[in-house]
């Protein structure tokens, strides 16, 4: 992409390890954890189900074309897994389809915010209403990433095909009064770069100014393992990956993004079940895995180029993310 506004962006990767001030900004979303503690391991969050309303263009979960499923964790499982990890820390719940598409979505936060975490939203924000919102909030809910790839109605209904852009207008509108009782209170678009123009990454920052607190974009990954429309060139060199917790709505535990997916198109056994194994039982697997080359893990990794997450470089940027704060 053109340099002209990359240089002009205050970017802060989401994944990059905590700096100073990284705590109420939306840093926090890394899997951030001591490894001289033997009792901590990192978690990312939990995709209680894979239903949508939604069919989105570059979406490979429910998407058009693509294989869907139905499965949906229940109540037991994910409060099963908020017992098992560690506390005080953001927790995200999102879905590879909609997580308020999740009948017990909101029982999910309370539940949350009952045992201790920080529960934060990732959605396409279609379902918000003021009670929905307002019952985030009372449970501990201060951050909230909706979604988005447009800054207008005939984009947005082109991209997320049966949503509508007034929608997300509208909750980010009541949000932003909400700051007034709760000004640690955060809301972030998420944007995909379909097309690379610096220019329409301007205006996005430009519309969005005022409405939210900051606007993110992300390289497409296009197919199951590669990605294009990066932020600055592939390193040629690749680095390790930083391994985590995630939560399937099949059960499964997921070390990546990457295995999320792989595991959506076809049931892998070799990943740790909720029901059969603990979260840290299951991150201590992954690392085994990780450092065998004949592991199932690292046969997937062979293929695969979400690498680029933690490729960073001396700012502490990569390919795939950019962070604008508003």
């Amino acid at each position: 992409m053109a340099s002209t506004i990359t240089k002009a962006l205050k970017r802060i990767n989401p994944f990059a390890k905590p700096k100073r001030r990284r705590e109420r900004q939306s840093t926090e979303m890394t899997r951030v954890y001591n490894p001289n503690d033997p009792a901590d391991f990192p978690v990312f969050g939990v995709a209680t189900t894979e239903v949508c309303n939604l069919s989105c263009v570059m979406c490979h979960f429910n998407g058009p074309g693509v294989k869907k499923r139905k499965r949906t964790l229940s109540v037991e499982q994910v409060e099963k897994f908020m017992k098992q990890i560690p506390k005080g820390r953001q927790l995200w719940f999102s879905g590879t389809g909609d997580f308020f598409m999740d009948p017990h979505a909101l029982e999910h936060v309370r539940l949350a915010h009952a045992h201790g975490h920080k529960p934060c939203i990732l959605t396409h924000g279609q379902l918000f209403s003021p009670e929905v919102l307002d019952s985030l909030l009372e449970n501990g809910v201060r951050f909230i990433r909706m979604s988005v790839d447009a800054i207008d109605a005939e984009t947005y209904k082109n991209i997320r095909l049966g949503g509508k852009f007034e929608r997300i207008l509208e909750a980010c509108a009541y949000l932003r009064k909400k700051k007034e009782k709760y000004p640690d209170l955060r809301v972030e678009i998420n944007n995909t770069i379909l097309k690379p123009n610096d220019d329409l990454i301007q205006q996005y920052c430009d519309f969005w100014r005022g409405k939210v607190d900051g606007i993110n974009f992300n390289a497409e990954y296009y197919d199951t393992f590669h990605f294009r429309n990066t932020f600055r060139p592939i390193p040629e060199k690749r680095n390790d990956c930083e391994l985590s917790v995630y939560v399937l709505p099949s059960g499964r535990m997921a070390p990546c993004c990457a295995t999320m997916v792989v595991q959506h198109e076809k049931d892998q056994e070799w990943m740790p079940h909720i029901d059969e194994t603990s979260p840290k039982e299951a991150f201590q697997k992954f690392q085994q895995m990780y450092k065998d080359p004949e592991s199932p893990l690292r046969k997937i990794c062979a293929q695969c180029g979400w690498w680029i997450l933690w490729a960073y470089d001396e700012k502490g940027e990569t390919p795939y993310w950019k962070h604008v704060e508003l």
